[in-house]
């Protein structure tokens, strides 16, 4: 296995600038971290893809290769900096997951707050 980080030099927002690859001996993608620069991103591998995120069925193509276009810049990686980027998404997901009960949780609240203000306004 290599790892490597490719950091696509664009000002566009909508698409990943930082992607971290795991690349098999067989020189095919086995997972991918794509980073957008508002800090989201997207995964795939271990047989999971994403409507904009899935794996290559093409063989990855040397750094040099992808430096030699001037809007990418491509190194090497350790496998920890991979892995610690791959944990980065669950991370992410598991804050939005919590994010949304707390908010469910608040509007459930605010509703019942709402209901009895109005029986209150009914009482009076």
């Amino acid at each position: 296995m290599k790892y490597v980080h490719v950091q696509w030099i664009t000002s566009r927002e909508d698409v990943a600038t930082s992607l971290f690859y795991e690349v098999g001996d067989d020189g095919l993608e086995t997972r991918k971290i794509e980073i957008y620069p508002n800090g989201s991103s997207e995964i795939a591998g271990d047989g999971f893809e994403s409507t904009r995120t899935w794996l290559s069925h093409k063989i990855f193509p040397s750094i040099d290769e992808i430096n030699k276009d001037k809007q990418f810049a491509a190194k090497e990686v350790i496998k920890e900096e991979f892995e610690a980027k791959r944990s980065e998404p669950a991370e992410a997901e598991s804050r939005i997951a919590e994010l949304r009960i707390t908010d469910d949780r608040s509007r459930a609240v605010l509703d019942i707050d709402k209901r009895l203000d109005a029986a209150m306004s009914e009482l009076r």
